[in-house]
């Protein structure tokens, strides 16, 4: 059913593109990238007239300033299903393309055409992958976009012990038919070219407790776990290290997580997708999704989808840009740890000097690193509070904060169970804690 109105979507949207200007809106996020870089190839090969423009939120009040004209064709990618309660009636004279995986409003008109798979009671889907199947109905040959696709995957964290799961591994299959992947087992450490002491010190996913942010613990850390730092009188990287190795590494990362009772430290090693067609340099899917998701914070998604799009010679480019992102993470780290509050399993920090790109990241590294149940973030974005929050127990964490909001009536929020997010107006920062925090504790204790 769901594929079938996939290509039913893709064959109107062939039928009329080619007479149409095409104003595609992608979210700020790897997977936002990632499925903008196959739509971007999509219209070049259809010789469309385009544009691409990506938002950090597709916010009401943006989206009634725009000027929608009868002759344009608009594509929203990783946002609009949450939001077809006003994008329906602006957009209701000309045609509307979402392709999306956020809980849906269900509205329905002549020119809507809405690809979400919890329509269709099916999960376990990102923008980009649902991307790559409309570019597969629109022409066969876009099979050759699947990289993106996967990346896009990994990305949007849609694996399940270090494994990408469901659809997502048949396309991994059928990546490997295509000769585009190779599935190896690894470690999961960000900076395989790096210096091995560095890499360490640089990885805040997974955090390791007294080694992240430190060299010279690293170092220690290293010779304990009885690894050589150095070969013939040269420093190793993470890439040079045999398979036995990465397996002692990972046990050593596990048993001081463990020690410091942090969760999903089982997740150190396992599989690792080598994309073939990429340079030796840059060819980890894992470290693409980082490094784009870098280029997402710094609001340099335009590098990505070139990048994707086999524009190697930018490698130099990206990488600096992951290393400034980097940096800006280990800044706002100890901004943050000057206003965090903690309660328990549950806390959160208001500061309003974090950059609002970087805060998700900021709360998922509190998550990893503190060992909590629940955390929350809030700081300044565009004259409003940005509220991002994550969280590794069962309570719907979306519920939480849109039922904070209802009560506050105010607000727009909306996200996944473990990782959400909202937009509130300045000074309401400390009432919407207050009331989520109720809210919380009383889903706790039940």
């Amino acid at each position: 059913m769901f594929l079938e109105e996939i290509e039913r979507t893709a064959n109107v949207f062939k039928s009329i593109v080619r007479e149409k200007f095409v104003r595609v809106f992608s979210h700020l996020d790897c997977d936002g990238i990632c499925a903008a870089a196959i739509i971007f190839k999509v219209l070049l090969r259809l010789k469309a007239n385009f544009s691409i423009t990506f938002l950090k939120q597709l916010r009401k009040d943006w989206v009634e300033k725009l000027e929608i004209k009868p002759n344009e064709v608009y594509v929203f990618l990783d946002f609009g299903s949450g939001q077809l309660d006003y994008l329906d009636k602006i957009f209701e004279k000309t045609q509307l393309f979402i392709i999306d995986h956020h809980f849906p409003k269900e509205v329905k008109h002549f020119n809507l055409f809405h690809l979400n798979p919890l329509l269709f009671k099916e999960e376990g889907f990102c923008a980009s992958v649902l991307s790559y199947w409309f570019a597969k109905f629109l022409d066969r040959k876009n099979v050759d976009l699947i990289e993106a696709a996967l990346i896009g995957a990994i990305g949007d964290v849609m694996e399940e012990g270090w494994k990408l799961k469901g659809e997502i591994e048949e396309m991994v299959k059928e990546a490997e038919e295509l000769g585009k992947i190779k599935v190896t087992k690894g470690i999961r450490i960000y900076g395989k070219n790096k210096p091995l002491h560095i890499a360490l010190a640089q990885t805040y996913d997974p955090f390791i407790p007294g080694v992240t942010g430190s060299e010279s613990n690293a170092v220690q850390f290293l010779a304990e776990a009885g690894i050589e730092l150095s070969k013939d009188g040269r420093i190793r990287t993470l890439k040079e290290l045999s398979l036995e190795e990465q397996k002692n590494l990972a046990t050593a990362i596990i048993l001081e997580r463990l020690k410091n009772n942090l969760e999903n430290s089982e997740d150190i090693f396992g599989n690792v997708y080598i994309l073939k067609n990429f340079p030796s340099q840059l060819n980890d899917a894992r470290e693409i999704a980082t490094i784009l998701n870098g280029c997402a914070r710094l609001e340099k998604p335009n590098l990505g989808v070139l990048f994707l799009n086999k524009n190697f010679d930018l490698i130099d480019e990206l990488l600096n840009v992951c290393e400034d992102y980097k940096q800006i993470l280990r800044e706002s780290l100890i901004k943050v740890k000057e206003s965090l509050v903690e309660e328990g399993y549950f806390a959160y920090f208001i500061n309003h000097e974090i950059k609002d790109t970087v805060l998700g990241t900021l709360t998922s590294i509190l998550l990893n690193s503190l060992g909590k149940k629940l955390i929350l973030g809030l700081t300044l974005s565009d004259g409003q509070i940005k509220i991002s929050g994550r969280t590794n127990t069962n309570i719907n964490l979306k519920e939480l904060i849109v039922n904070t909001l209802e009560e506050m009536r105010c607000g727009e929020g909306g996200g996944h169970a473990k990782a959400a997010g909202a937009y509130i107006p300045i000074g309401k920062e400390k009432e919407f804690v207050e009331k989520f925090k109720v809210k919380y504790y009383e889903k706790a204790k039940g």
